[in-house]
């Protein structure tokens, strides 16, 4: 694995394959069973990087010969049966037919999709496919990546067991676009073996970091686990609750808009809606843009067909990225995956489309995008609108939508039992009414400044508190009372417990290795963007002590190009960054931006030698909704690049 670039990779990049027309193949042996009245071939090349020949005790040779082809049915449990089998020819070309169409996005037990198994030696390489028709299908290093994305990261919080199987459209494209992020990525990154010793674990590794790198890669993760678990809930044999429900919606929106932070879909908005979803409720476009307009200002109101040619045209842009391969694939935009993540093999709209309850906000954020990239800015007209459509009592009064209380280290709070109070509360009113003032008051009366007691301030649509010095004791169990004062005199009140567990902060490594957290010493790596691991979000909450029912650990980074000369040290704006945005329960990343010194020194007008690259690591004890129960602190690590293989930065 090191020091080798991928040379499959930069294949992809140029274009160059050999031919997948009908790829020749030894003898074919399908096996029996499956009971469909037509059938499909899947048919392609197997093509390797020449540094993994080794591992197939064969010459280097990027055609893989004689090779073993199993090609397997996986079913939502997790179990699989062996479907068809071949050997590649001297091409490495292989070609099965007979085989059962897959299926996928229906709930069943007995949905599936293949996954094309090829092994030579101790080499083992994969790719998922999901043919409803005849298809080529190349097994490559990228599409094994893609197939430990679907077979070994996604999941779903409810179900340890079950994994439905999605709409085979993103089994699917979750492949094509891992390839087209992988010849993208072809030389920033450092492809994993293919075989040899800990060849399992290094792919699954990479695979992790594929789905936290900001690509297609990791939108495809996301949209083939909301699609499993919105399949998941929806399934009656799995008794799933309305919080379940709630909470899966209101991740939905979240991932969708990066983790603003102002949601754009309240808590109290997602449990009616978790609620309906259960109930197998739907509403029309033409019902939802209507409830929009009737609550809206005249100005932002918006006519139903611009509303469906607006969601029309995103949908054809998913559907045609979807459809097409590595090679003519695009990037999705940061609006799409709105629809993307809940679309569920929907391909055409009209005003007589009907919707399920956790499609309703998605589909109108994209009925709302105008080109502008505006679909996530918070609509403070949402619970009116959702009041509307459900005919809601609750969401059409003044009501308290959401309440996250929380602490972070430091600010203040430094003593060994303290953490930082944090506070988002949003509050909806009707028109003419307003919000005088929020409070929030503890059943510790020695914390929150010493007084058990503190006043929100308003930014935006939240009422907040971060004010440095008001502290909280940690592990211990309080409940908070949340008081708004309107301003007709009524006062609305919500109630949460809290016990403020120690969330303690992540290591980190990278390639392997402790990552440096001296600025004057950082890791000398040979690729710009290396892949960092961070510690098992399972195995770090159960760290936690007396972490909430329903809880996770996830992490979030911020990547930056620092000068070390400069005191204090901070990052350098005119040089490429990522800011805190999605939250990760995977086990690695890969950085979304290059580690580049050199064009950051011109940038900049710094010296190239003292440009290194930081990265700070925030761990996050979460509930099941992704809102924020305790945060770390910071754990900042540093490296340089190695450009000329001397071993040193630069």
């Amino acid at each position: 694995m090191n020091n080798q670039i991928s040379s499959i990779l930069v294949l992809l990049m140029a274009g160059i394959f050999l031919s997948a027309c009908g790829g020749g193949g030894g003898s074919t042996t399908p096996v029996s069973g499956g009971g469909s009245t037509t059938s499909v071939s899947l048919s392609g090349d197997v093509s390797m990087d020449a540094a993994d020949m080794v591992y197939a005790t064969s010459v280097q040779d990027t055609a893989l010969a004689n090779a073993n082809v199993n090609i397997y049915k996986i079913f939502p449990d997790g179990s699989e049966t062996l479907a068809a089998s071949t050997t590649t020819d001297a091409n490495g070309g292989y070609a099965v037919s007979g085989l059962d169409p897959a299926s996928g996005g229906t709930g069943s037990a007995q949905d599936f999709y293949y996954e094309v198994r090829v092994t030579r030696g101790s080499l083992d390489i994969r790719a998922p496919a999901a043919p409803e028709a005849d298809e080529v299908v190349d097994v490559t290093p990228a599409t094994h990546i893609a197939a430990r994305i679907v077979s070994d990261v996604a999941e779903i919080p409810n179900s340890s067991t079950t994994m439905p199987t999605p709409d085979p459209e993103l089994i699917e494209g979750i492949r094509e676009l891992a390839v087209k992020d992988a010849g993208n990525l072809a030389n920033a990154i450092d492809m994993p073996p293919m075989g040899g010793n800990g060849a399992a674990s290094d792919s699954i590794a990479m695979a992790n970091g594929m789905a936290a790198a900001g690509g297609n890669a990791e939108k495809m993760y996301k949209a083939v686990q909301f699609a499993s678990e919105a399949e998941w809930i929806q399934d009656t044999a799995n008794s799933a609750t309305t919080n379940e429900a709630s909470a899966y919606i209101q991740r939905v929106i979240r991932e969708a808009c990066n983790q603003p932070a102002d949601n754009p879909l309240s808590g109290k908005v997602a449990d009616i809606l978790g609620n309906l979803m259960l109930n197998g409720d739907t509403f029309s476009v033409r019902d939802l843009i209507s409830a929009y307009n009737n609550s809206a200002p005249t100005n932002n109101q918006i006519s139903e067909s611009d509303a469906i040619s607006r969601i029309q045209g995103m949908l054809t842009a998913i559907e045609t990225n979807l459809s097409a391969d590595a090679g003519s694939a695009t990037d999705f935009s940061e609006t799409e995956q709105i629809l993307l993540y809940v679309k569920r093999g929907m391909e055409t709209v009209t005003a007589d489309t009907l919707l399920s309850p956790d499609q309703a906000a998605p589909f109108l954020m994209a009925a709302l995008e105008d080109g502008s990239g505006k679909a996530c800015d918070a609509p403070v007209v949402l619970a009116d609108v959702f009041g509307n459509l459900t005919n809601n009592s609750i969401l059409k009064s003044a009501h308290i939508g959401d309440v996250e209380i929380y602490h972070d280290m430091g600010f203040g709070c430094t003593a060994t039992n303290e953490g930082h109070f944090r506070a988002n509360v949003e509050v909806y009113t009707p028109a003419g009414v307003s919000v005088s003032g929020v409070t929030v008051a503890s059943t510790d009366s020695s914390a929150l400044g010493g007084d058990g007691s503190e006043n929100l301030t308003q930014q935006g649509n939240l009422w907040v508190s971060q004010t440095n010095g008001v502290c909280v004791t940690l592990d211990t169990s309080v409940t908070y009372t949340v008081s708004a004062t309107l301003s007709d005199s009524s006062v609305l009140q919500a109630t949460v417990t809290r016990n403020h567990p120690m969330v303690p902060e992540a290591t980190a490594m990278v390639n392997g290795v402790a990552a440096s957290n001296n600025v004057s010493a950082p890791d000398v790596v040979a690729e710009r963007r290396p892949l960092y691991t961070w510690d098992n979000p399972e195995a770090m909450l159960g760290k936690i002590t007396n972490a909430p029912a329903g809880s996770a650990v996830k992490y979030q980074y911020e990547f930056s190009h620092i000068d070390v000369t400069d005191s204090p040290v901070a990052p350098l704006p005119q040089c490429g960054s990522v800011l805190y945005g999605p939250m990760y329960a995977v086990d690695n990343f890969l950085p979304t931006v290059d580690c580049d010194p050199a064009a950051c020194a011109a940038a900049a007008g710094r010296n190239q030698a003292d440009i290194s690259c930081r990265i700070n690591i925030q761990t996050y004890l979460v509930d099941d909704a992704d809102k924020i129960l305790g945060q770390a602190a910071g754990n900042f690590t540093f490296f340089c690049v190695d450009t000329d293989g001397d071993g040193n930065c630069g």
